[in-house]
């Protein structure tokens, strides 16, 4: 036998125990509820969202990481007018956690909300294409996005 085919034999049998012993991904539903936010929380008016459609799904891989797909349809209402729209914010997404740093990685339709004082906040988007929030854990506030697709501004549609 050829040195080289010594090589990948070995290394396959070197690669087959771990495959042979790596833990299976979970997979759960992932919750998602109604929700009120108050005047000038993220919109200058009271806006209310409503969980239309939720089949998201959440990956959990043993080191750590998520994978978040699935359906997830979402109405948002201007409490003041009644105006609403309906929002497909399904995603998907991969989520990261580094110490205090959690990081969404997003490459489709995903709605987020930013508080004042947030980059980019107050305000409500739907984001369309790859955008990376990153959100420290210690208080809950998004410390970063970097968005390369569109941004729809929700509060605006909604006035």
């Amino acid at each position: 036998m050829k040195r080289t085919g010594m090589f990948l034999l070995i290394a396959f049998a070197a690669v087959l125990p771990q495959a042979a012993s790596a833990t299976k991904p979970t997979r759960e539903p992932l919750p998602f509820e109604d929700r009120e936010f108050a005047a000038g929380e993220v919109c200058p008016f009271p806006v209310g969202m409503e969980v239309l459609v939720n089949r998201e799904k959440q990956l959990t891989f043993s080191d750590g990481r998520q994978q978040i797909s699935g359906t997830l349809k979402l109405r948002l209402i201007n409490r003041e007018t009644g105006e609403s729209l309906v929002v497909n914010a399904s995603g998907p997404a991969t989520v990261t956690t580094e110490g205090n740093v959690q990081t969404f990685e997003a490459r489709g339709p995903l709605w987020f909300f930013l508080f004042p004082g947030e980059p980019g906040g107050p305000g409500m988007f739907l984001y369309k294409g790859n955008t990376t929030f990153t959100l420290d854990l210690t208080t809950g506030a998004v410390t970063s996005i970097v968005s390369r697709g569109t941004r729809r501004d929700l509060c605006a549609e909604l006035a």
